[in-house]
């Protein structure tokens, strides 16, 4: 958090200018502007609401008795007015046309007034600076003026052409400078910081995100554990009868004469079957023969 100081420093200058600030559409009054004339004895202002965008040489406000307050925009001068010039002409009756400044709501301080009003016209008229109605400058017909006045929110200057009325077009060029008292600000150091705000709602649940690329191939696991003993598989079927065998020392293995089903096995043994075995002698030797039955299992 950070501190602010107000410190009062700097001098600030506004200026006013009512030919740059002149205008119709904004209506009147016209920010601090207002467009109007006074009774001959000054005790009254009334603001004109009447206005015309092209008529007597410009656009121009416009009064009941015939004064006005206008703008040049021909490109030359009308009745000894110069192009771009404001301008104002008294009534019919001599009533003056005044062009009033306000002082703004926000402002108080010394204030300066430096212009000229300009012959303009062949007529003979009288020219005034009032300050709250009380005369601070007057002359007739033209001159130039320069005060320094103290004012308040409300506080008015009137710049009036009176006294006349035929070839009565008066020129007027004037700037209002205010020179104000702008405070300062300075930052100060940073204070220490808050304390931590509560947490925030949850927020909504996020859309289910795509699915993402097969994994690699894990490494393989260990062996499993051994598994049950199978069970025992079904008895073959007897086999096929041996050819006669080869001739060994002193007896010659005999031919397979034939299988003897059903003898009970062993316990932990499966019964194939049995064979009847006859060993003859060799040519050479005695003649002798010899009978065996040999019964075959398989362990389980």
């Amino acid at each position: 958090m950070l501190a602010f100081f107000p410190l009062q420093a700097a001098l600030a200058d506004i200026v006013w200018n009512p030919t740059t600030e002149f205008s119709l559409t904004n209506g009147n009054p016209n920010g601090v502007w207002s467009y109007g004339w006074m009774d001959t004895g000054f005790t009254t202002f009334t603001r004109s609401n009447n206005s015309n965008p092209n008529t007597y040489g410009g656009p121009h406000w416009w009064m009941p008795n015939q004064g006005n307050i206008w703008i040049n925009t021909t490109g030359g001068p009308v009745n000894n007015a110069p192009n771009g010039d404001l301008s104002l002409h008294p009534g019919a009756a001599t009533e003056p046309t005044v062009l009033r400044w306000t002082a703004p709501t926000d402002f108080t301080g010394p204030i300066h007034v430096a212009g000229r009003f300009l012959p303009g016209d062949g007529g003979q008229m009288q020219v005034a600076v009032r300050f709250d109605d009380v005369v601070v400058w007057n002359a007739t017909d033209s001159g130039s003026f320069d005060l320094t006045l103290d004012v308040i929110p409300g506080d008015t200057v009137d710049f009036a052409v009176f006294g006349g009325y035929f070839y009565g077009t008066t020129p007027l060029e004037v700037t209002i400078t205010g020179t104000q008292t702008v405070p300062v600000v300075v930052q100060g150091p940073p204070g220490p910081p808050g304390p931590q705000g509560p947490a925030g709602p949850q927020g909504p649940k996020g859309d289910t995100g795509a699915i993402g690329p097969a994994g690699a191939v894990g490494p393989q696991g260990p062996q499993g554990p051994k598994g049950d003993k199978g069970d025992p598989g079904a008895t073959g079927a007897p086999g096929p009868i041996g050819l006669t065998g080869a001739v060994g020392e002193g007896l010659v293995a005999g031919s397979l004469l034939y299988l003897v089903d059903g003898v009970a096995a062993p316990s932990g043994y499966d019964y194939v079957g049995t064979y009847a075995i006859e060993l003859k002698s060799r040519p050479t030797g005695p003649a002798s023969n010899v009978h065996l039955d040999v019964n075959v299992y398989k362990r389980r």
